[in-house]
């Protein structure tokens, strides 16, 4: 019995939804179906199909989602070691040094493959980077869970990074080039949401499953969410050139790319700047805070703990109303300023607190406001070139500087703490990060280029 569409019909159809109706139906079947004996279906009665449910819109928005969940997902992992910190400690018989190095490793697996990033990007596809950070995020988490020792938990937590620091320059780049630099805001403040978002579920998710099962089952945890993002990456993602009807250019994915241009752009580096400085303060006191509020405001340890998770609830809301800001009134160096000068002034007051009663409201504020500098980063970068294959090597930089933010302010704060002599003094590197960072994107808003949809190469031409 025949289930295909009779062919002078489908001629008619396609060639009717091809000339009339915006955007084309596009492919998103990669395989001919036969079934119940019925012939395979054509190219076109596969448009057909797919194009009646799905426009171009449609598709990216699925892309995103997807991008979003392996996102979440790799930050799942990232942060499951924090609430299982203590039985890690016990079973594996390590100090607190080494035991900090299973977080402080991600970072320095973000620095040290940041770059190398960029070149499988190009080489693989957004597909098949993506699908090998997962990859390396499921082996990693895999290994860990039947780890006999420190030391190879601590090379299953180089592995995971190594997925970690894929997919953070992989998932903004492929949002990137999905969406007109006009539209990507909201998808962009919704991506933007993936740190907090991964490590709230982290953190609820690791107490239960280590209480049934012991900390290996958080890693097997890690292993089956990991299993589930790979499935829905491979059946979704792929570059607009691929499904796309209409020519979006060059996207990251092809052959002879130069980089140069990215390198040399000033304005790629001034935005750098604003994150490492942003990401130098945001750590350094969100890996303190809870001491200081045990220790100076005596707050017991349960509820300092609640208080820097509020930080992570509000980056969420803040995201989100980043996302519709700029999708809403498209003006991007206005709000990276305003949210930068706000920031300088909370940064500067984190550590002199006078009452706990002022805790909660500071965090919230600061949740809120700081998730406003990287979601209008992440939004303004791609488009600081004309060419939309180098995204990639955009966000590797961008990815770079946030991870040197992340492993220097700890230590650094830390170390001002120890020999300033009082809380205070944490707030000093921290008022110096965010002023570096304020004057960056001060100086962005002024000569910054940013160019829009139809004048980069390969777009709308």
């Amino acid at each position: 019995m025949d289930y295909s569409i009779p062919s002078r019909y489908t001629r008619f159809i396609c060639s009717f939804l091809e000339g009339y109706i915006q955007p084309k139906p596009i492919n998103i079947l990669p395989w001919n179906l036969t079934f119940m004996g019925a012939k395979k279906i054509t190219s076109c009665n596969r448009r057909l199909i797919t194009g009646g449910l799905f426009s171009l819109k449609h598709k990216a928005w699925a892309v995103m989602w997807a991008v979003y969940l392996s996102s979440v997902v790799v930050v799942i992992n990232q942060y499951k070691v924090p609430p299982v910190m203590a039985a890690l400690i016990d079973n594996l018989q390590v100090d607190m040094g080494t035991a900090g190095w299973l977080m402080s490793l991600f970072s320095l697996t973000g620095i040290l493959l940041a770059l190398p990033a960029i070149i499988l990007l190009n080489r693989f596809s957004p597909k098949g980077s993506g699908l090998l950070g997962l990859a390396c995020v499921i082996l990693g988490s895999l290994t860990g869970a039947f780890a006999p020792s420190a030391r190879v938990l601590l090379l299953s937590r180089v592995i995971e990074g190594t997925g970690m620091a894929l997919i953070a320059v992989i998932a903004p780049a492929i949002v990137a080039m999905w969406f007109d630099p006009g539209e990507v805001g909201l998808p962009m403040g919704i991506w933007s949401t993936w740190v907090p978002v991964g490590s709230t579920i982290a953190y609820n998710l690791a107490t239960p499953v280590q209480a049934a099962y012991g900390w290996r089952g958080v890693w097997w945890c890690g292993v089956f969410l990991g299993v589930i993002a790979f499935i829905i990456h491979a059946l979704v993602v792929t570059k607009p050139g691929q499904d796309a009807p209409r020519d979006r250019g060059h996207h990251p994915g092809g052959t002879g790319v130069h980089y140069a241009p990215v390198f040399k752009n000033p304005d790629i580096w001034l935005l750098t700047i604003t994150f490492f400085s942003f990401m130098f303060g945001a750590v350094g006191y969100s890996t303190w805070a809870p001491t200081f509020y045990k220790d100076a405001l005596g707050v017991n340890i349960t509820t300092a703990n609640f208080y820097t998770s509020l930080l992570y609830l509000t980056n969420i809301a803040g995201a989100l109303a980043c996302g519709w800001i700029l999708g809403r009134f498209k003006k991007p160096k206005p709000v990276l300023v305003t949210a930068s000068i706000l920031c300088t002034i909370l940064y500067s007051l984190g550590f002199s607190l006078p009452s706990p009663a002022l805790i909660a409201p500071y965090m919230m504020a600061r949740g809120f406001i700081a998730v406003f500098i990287p979601t209008t980063i992440f939004s303004l970068a791609p488009a600081t070139i004309p060419h939309p294959q180098l995204s990639g090597a955009v966000m590797g930089i961008l990815s770079m500087g946030q991870n040197l933010g992340m492993l220097a302010g700890p230590p650094v704060v830390g170390q001002v703490l120890h020999y300033g002599g009082s809380w205070q003094a944490g707030n000093y590197p921290m008022l110096l990060g965010m002023l570096l960072s304020t004057t960056a994107t001060i100086i962005f808003s002024i000569r910054g280029q940013v160019f829009p949809a139809g004048k980069r190469a390969g777009l709308d031409q």
